[in-house]
């Protein structure tokens, strides 16, 4: 078998097993260096030490007042925050898929070094950090985003994403939401994840699987970004 089809086969077995253990939809995130922690956006600015939950919150309420004409209206303050991830603003979101392409290609697209897919047994992790099932956080999750700041539970949870969202919808997005920033979800919860390290000699028969699934750069971001991106990938490399 090649390491592409070798890859293949070893997900295969492991989501089998989470299958029999009663996880049909696990979480998928692609890296494209396998030693990258699972660790949100916003842990990186943590260690500035000019930063603070007072400033964490500040970036939430200016994101939403200086924006609320922009935002849909009544949005809830947890679909605030999916949109602060959307755009590019640091949260204590960390982004996964419900769909291996959607991994893979963010495993393979950017001049990966030893590129890999994460697979998370969400049910496992919430089972560990609150006990309960989480499908959505806006209709689930007791709390709402500046309440959870206050909130301390362990570790992190995971929730689907808001599919109204269209970059969400494209992507199959789910996040997990971090409660402690220094802890990485791999060291926090090891037994409801596993790594699957791509060969960097399988990444052209992993672009092929990709062009096949006909995920690129315009289904993952379905805007004029994603639309100029996938014609300049096309047509000039």
């Amino acid at each position: 078998m090649t390491p592409w089809q070798i890859f293949i086969q070893e997900v295969q077995l492991h989501l089998k097993a989470l299958r029999a253990a009663n996880c049909a939809d696990p979480y998928f995130r692609g890296h494209a260096c396998e030693d990258w922690q699972l660790l949100p956006s916003l842990s990186r600015e943590w260690n500035n030490p000019r930063f603070n939950a007072n400033k964490e919150k500040r970036l939430f309420w200016e994101f939403r007042m200086k924006g609320s004409h922009l935002l849909p209206p009544g949005i809830s303050e947890w679909t605030t925050l999916y949109y602060m991830q959307h755009y590019g603003l640091p949260t204590r979101l960390l982004d996964w898929t419900t769909c291996l392409a959607t991994a893979v290609y963010f495993a393979i697209s950017d001049n990966p070094t030893s590129p890999c897919v994460w697979i998370l047994d969400p049910y496992q992790l919430n089972s560990l950090t609150i006990g309960r099932e989480i499908s959505n956080l806006n209709a689930s999750f007791q709390k709402d985003y500046l309440d959870f700041l206050s909130h301390k539970i362990p570790g992190a949870i995971a929730a689907d994403g808001d599919s109204s969202i269209h970059r969400i919808h494209s992507q199959r997005g789910a996040f997990t939401v971090h409660a402690d920033l220094a802890l990485p979800l791999n060291k926090f919860a090891p037994d409801a994840l596993k790594r699957f390290k791509i060969p960097v000699d399988a990444i052209d028969d992993a672009r092929l699987f990709l062009e096949l699934a006909g995920t690129n750069a315009f289904s993952i971001f379905p805007d004029l970004v994603g639309l100029a991106k996938e014609i300049r990938c096309k047509e000039l490399s």
